[in-house]
Formats: C-alpha cells, sequence, structure tokens
C-alpha cells in the first residue's frame, strides 16, 4: 500500500475516530520494507488482487492505514504492495463497467490493490503471520469499509512480457 506522497492537508483530514496515537504507534514499530529477491524488476509471480468501495471522504484516512498496512506485509514477507485509487470507471468498452460490477455508489471511491508472492503457499504463511501481529489491529483498530462489498482473489502469472 505505499502510497507516493505526505499526509492530506489538514483542511482534507477527516475527523478520525481512530486513536491517533495507536497509528503512530504501529507506524513507529515498522522499519523501511525489504527489497524483493532478485531482479527487483520482475513482477511477483503469484498475487492477491482486492477490490473494495470506499467512502471518498474517508480516502485520507485510509490512504494512512494502507502505508502502515503496506509496510506490515512487506515485513512479513510479501514482495509487492501497492493501492490504487479508480481513475476512470466510465470504460465504454466491454460488456460491464468496474464500477458497476462494484456497485459503487455516489460518494464512494474504488480501491484497487495488488499484493505480491513467491507462491500461493508464500501468500498463506505471510497473511497467517499478518493475521498474528498484533500491530495489524493498531493499524486498523475499526473496518472503515464494508467487508461485504469487497472482492479478492490470488492470481497466478499467466504472461509475462
Amino acid at each position: 500500500m505505499p502510497v507516493e506522497g505526505g499526509p492530506a492537508p489538514a483542511d482534507e483530514q477527516p475527523r478520525a475516530h481512530v486513536a491517533e496515537s495507536a497509528v503512530a504507534s504501529a507506524a513507529s514499530d515498522l522499519s523501511a520494507p525489504p527489497e524483493p529477491p532478485g531482479d527487483s524488476t520482475l513482477a511477483a509471480p503469484y498475487a492477491d488482487f482486492y477490490l473494495l468501495p470506499l467512502k471518498k471522504k474517508l480516502l485520507p484516512k485510509y490512504k494512512r492505514i494502507a502505508q502502515l498496512a503496506g509496510k506490515l506485509w512487506r515485513q512479513h514477507g510479501a514482495l509487492e504492495y501497492r493501492e490504487f485509487v479508480a481513475d476512470d470507471l466510465s470504460a465504454k468498452w466491454g460488456t460491464w463497467p468496474m464500477g458497476k460490477v462494484m456497485k459503487v455508489k455516489k460518494g464512494e471511491v474504488l480501491i484497487g490493490a495488488i499484493v505480491g508472492y513467491k507462491s500461493r503457499k508464500h501468500r498463506d504463511a505471510t497473511n497467517l503471520k499478518i493475521m498474528q501481529d498484533p500491530r495489524m489491529g493498531e493499524i486498523m483498530p475499526e473496518m472503515i469499509f464494508d467487508m461485504k462489498r469487497m472482492s479478492v482473489g490470488g492470481f497466478k502469472v499467466l504472461v509475462d512480457v
């Protein structure tokens, strides 16, 4: 989830229900993520893809959480961790635009994430470590999106050009 840039300007930051000290504490425990082994220009051979609708007003808060979570995933072995916010959900080609598939409502944005691993087994082991790490609860003490509307799946590389 590393997203370039610093925190959102103060006038764009929502009032947090989350104790900022818990987030800051979790951030201080996270060192810089390790570099992927071997040629870092190659994509990971296995990846989880996530899609989730999020209230637009929560985007600055989500970005801070995502930055910390990404560092945690990298610490526990993920080769890469990136999150994106949708820029164009009105594609005119294809049978069903992504915004419609994910039922993105007015006032929401669509987040897409890619977490790269060596294999499915490596993904499973990494995610087990994440779920056992108490810092995950500090990073995200409350759910700020609807898990029932989140879509996730693991993918093997088919083509790597």
